[in-house]
This record gives structure tokens, C-alpha cells and sequence, in this order.
């Protein structure tokens, strides 16, 4: 799949939001005591980026 350079900026600046709120995210939960385990962790980090990773990738074929 090819974008172009404004899609590609749409995708850069949403990675980074991504990133920011799956730490955020995984801060609050390990503070909780929801995650416990390394493992745990490694599942959520991508389970939570595979799914807003899919969705940022509609979002951006619906711009066009």
C-alpha cells in the first residue's frame, strides 16, 4: 500500500499518540495491580497497538 505524504504524516503523528497512551495506559494498570506479570504486559502492549494500529489504517483509507 502506497501513501502519500499527508497520510504519511496522519500516520506518524498518530503512532506516536498510540505509543503515548498504551505507556500511559500501562502505567495506570501495573499502578493498579492489573498487570503482573511480563507477560501480561508484552500482551496487552500488543493486543492494545495491534487494534489502534487497525483503526488508525481505516481511518486514513476513509480520508481518501
Amino acid at each position: 500500500m502506497l501513501i502519500n505524504k499527508r497520510d504519511y504524516k496522519i500516520y506518524k503523528v498518530s503512532i506516536e499518540n498510540i505509543e503515548s497512551v498504551i505507556s500511559l495506559r500501562l502505567a495506570l494498570l501495573k499502578e493498579l495491580g492489573e498487570i503482573k506479570s511480563h507477560e501480561e504486559e508484552l500482551i496487552f502492549v500488543n493486543s492494545t497497538r495491534e487494534y489502534n494500529e487497525m483503526e488508525l489504517f481505516l481511518k486514513i483509507s476513509l480520508l481518501k
